[in-house]
C-alpha cells in the first residue's frame, strides 16, 4: 500500500516539477574527476557518502572533458570529429530537455602466459547508456550491456563458486567458435527521479548503490548486482545534515519452496531490504555517517511472509532496533577528514548479524594535487572478522532467505570469510594518455571448511589513450600478475578498445 502511494507521489511530482540534476557517476574514471572537484570546493560541496547523489549535468559534462589549468582539449568543428573526440554520440540541448547518449563497448583480448592449456581470454560487450533531464527537476538514466566472456582461471573459479559474474549477474554458458566454454551475461540499469533541491530528491529504479569513500565498501557496495529500489534523500541546514532511506528487493540463487511457485517456473527466493544512512557535516573538513541495513525474509518453507510494519517506516534505526532474530541486520559508521583541498582520510566500521561479525577500513586518498595531470593515489586497508555471511551464528545456512547477498554476491566487501586486505592504487593522466596501477595483497581464512589460510597478491598495470573523455572510450594495454597459495599464478596480458563507463571488479 505504502509503496503504491510512494510511486503515485513520484509520478505526480514528475507531472508538475522539472529538473537540471543527474545522478553522480559510479564508474571510477568520471567519479575520480568529480571527487577531485568536490574536495577542492569542500567549503561549498557537502557530499554524502551514500552514492549516487546529484550533480548538475552541465557541470558533470565540463568535468568529464578532463581539461586542466595548463591544457585544454582541442574542439573540432566537423560532426564526425566532434562525436569521435569530445562529444556524446547523442546530445540534445534544450531549455526543458537535456540528453546524453552513447554506445558502450568492450573489445578486449589477451592470454595467460602461465596457462598453456587455456586459449584466448576475451570480453565482447555491446550496449548503450543514456542520461538526461526533463525540465528543471526530473532526471533519468538507463544502461544496457550484452556480454560474452572467457575469464582467467582464478576469476573463472570465482564465477563458478558464486554462480554469477562479480557485479554483473547470472550467466549462461555456451561453446564459442574455438570450442571453449564461455559465459553469456547481460547487465542493465535504469532509474528516474525528481530533485527538489541540491540535497533532496526521490528516485525509483533498478541499479546499484555505494556507501563510503574507499575503493571497497564494508557497508553497501556497487560490486553487487543491481536491484529494484525506491529511495528518498533529504538535506537540512544547506546539506549539513542529510538522510537517505532506500527500500529494495533482493533475491538469492535458490528457488522458492516446492508448492509455492507461481506460474510454470519456480521464482528465486526474494528478501526485503531497507538501507538508511544519516550523514552529518559538523565542519567543511569532517563528516560522519550512520548506516543501517535490515533484511527480512519473503518465504519460509511453507508460506509467504508479510513485511513487518516497521519496514515501511522511513526510519532505518527504528527497524534495526525493533527487528527480531528472524532478520539479518547490519550497522556501521563511515567517517572522513579532509585537512587539505586534495587530501582525504577515511574509514568505516561495520557490525554484521547480531554483533557476531565485524569489519573495519582505513584509507587515505590524494586527488589532483598539482591540478595539471589528474594525479590520484589511494592506500586502503580492510579487515574483516567475518566467518561466513551466508550462515547464521550457529553455522546453519541462511541460503537466499536472509544472507547479506544479492544474486549470490555480497552487498558489502566482495571477499567473504575472515580477511585482511591492503590495496594501493595510483593513476596519472598526461593530456589524453593515462597510466594506472593497482597492488592488492590479502590473506583469507576458511574457518568453516578447514582449508588453510590463503595469501594472494594481485598486481595490475595499464596504459591507455583516451579517444573520447565523455564516453571514456580508450585504447588500452595492460598486464595482470596474480599469485595464490592454492591456484597456479596468473600472468595475463591484454589489449582492448573499450568505453570504461562500467567498473568491472577483477581484484580477487
Amino acid at each position: 500500500m505504502l509503496r503504491g502511494l510512494a510511486l503515485f507521489a513520484f509520478l505526480l511530482c514528475a507531472l508538475f516539477v522539472q529538473g537540471q540534476y543527474v545522478s553522480t557517476p559510479l564508474n571510477e574514471g568520471h567519479a575520480r574527476l568529480l571527487e577531485a572537484y568536490q574536495l577542492q570546493h569542500r567549503t561549498d560541496e557537502r557530499v554524502s557518502a551514500f552514492k549516487p547523489g546529484l550533480v548538475q549535468v552541465k557541470q558533470l559534462d565540463s568535468l568529464r572533458q578532463g581539461d586542466t589549468q595548463t591544457w585544454t582539449r582541442k574542439r573540432y568543428n566537423s560532426w564526425v570529429m566532434r562525436k569521435l573526440r569530445h562529444e556524446h554520440l547523442i546530445e540534445v540541448r534544450k531549455d526543458d530537455f537535456y540528453l546524453n547518449g552513447d554506445f558502450v563497448f568492450d573489445l578486449t583480448v589477451g592470454r595467460d602466459l602461465n596457462d598453456a592449456q587455456q586459449g584466448t581470454i576475451y570480453t565482447n560487450t555491446r550496449g548503450f547508456q543514456f542520461e538526461g533531464t526533463v525540465g528543471k527537476r526530473v532526471f533519468f538514466s538507463s544502461t544496457f550491456y550484452e556480454n560474452q566472456s572467457i575469464f582467467p582461471a582464478y576469476l573463472d573459479n570465482v564465477v563458478a563458486d558464486r554462480e554469477s559474474v562479480p557485479g554483473l549477474g547470472r550467466y549462461k554458458t555456451f561453446e564459442n567458435f574455438a570450442g571453449d566454454t564461455a559465459y553469456d551475461y547481460a547487465f542493465a540499469t535504469g532509474a528516474a527521479g525528481v530533485a527538489f533541491s541540491r540535497y533532496s530528491f526521490i528516485q525509483l529504479g533498478y541499479d546499484r548503490q555505494f556507501v563510503g569513500h574507499g575503493f571497497r565498501s564494508l557497508l553497501l557496495s556497487d560490486a553487487s548486482f543491481p536491484y529494484p529500489f525506491f529511495r528518498g534523500n533529504i538535506g537540512f541546514l544547506d546539506g549539513r545534515v542529510q538522510y537517505s532511506i532506500t527500500w529494495a528487493t533482493l533475491q538469492g540463487t535458490e528457488r522458492v519452496p516446492l508448492g509455492l511457485e507461481r506460474g510454470k517456473e519456480f521464482p528465486f527466493q526474494r528478501k526485503r531490504a531497507k538501507f538508511s544512512y544519516l550523514s552529518v557535516f559538523p565542519t567543511h573538513w569532517f563528516s560522519v555517517g550512520l548506516f543501517t541495513a535490515v533484511l527480512q525474509r519473503v518465504w519460509t518453507d511453507s508460506s509467504h511472509v508479510d513485511a513487518d510494519f516497521d519496514y515501511y517506516l522511513p526510519s532505518g534505526l527504528l527497524s534495526y532496533a525493533a527487528s527480531d532474530d528472524d532478520v539479518n541486520r547490519t550497522i556501521g559508521i563511515n567517517a572522513s577528514i579532509q585537512p587539505l583541498n586534495q587530501l582525504r582520510f577515511y574509514g568505516q566500521y561495520a557490525q554484521y548479524r547480531y554483533w557476531s561479525d565485524d569489519a573495519f577500513q582505513i584509507g587515505v586518498q590524494l586527488l589532483d594535487p598539482l591540478k595539471w595531470n589528474h594525479l590520484s593515489f589511494r592506500a586502503e586497508f580492510n579487515s574483516g572478522n567475518v566467518n561466513d555471511l551466508t550462515q547464521d551464528t550457529l553455522g546453519n545456512p541462511l541460503s537466499g532467505e536472509l544472507a547479506f547477498t544479492h544474486n549470490g554476491q555480497f552487498l558489502g566487501h566482495p571477499l567473504d570469510g575472515p580477511f585482511d586486505e591492503l590495496l594501493i592504487q595510483g593513476s596519472i593522466r598526461l593530456r589524453d594518455f593515462q597510466f594506472s596501477g593497482t597492488l592488492m595483497r590479502y590473506q583469507r581464512e576458511f574457518p568453516l571448511t578447514g582449508l588453510p589460510t590463503a595469501s594472494i597478491t594481485y598486481i595490475n598495470a595499464e596504459a591507455a589513450y583516451i579517444v573520447n573523455p565523455m564516453s571514456l572510450a580508450k585504447v588500452v594495454m595492460g598486464a595482470t600478475y596474480r599469485t595464490d597459495d592454492v591456484l597456479p599464478s596468473t600472468q595475463f596480458i591484454y589489449f582492448g578498445f573499450r568505453t570504461a563507463l562500467l567498473d568491472r571488479y577483477s581484484e580477487f
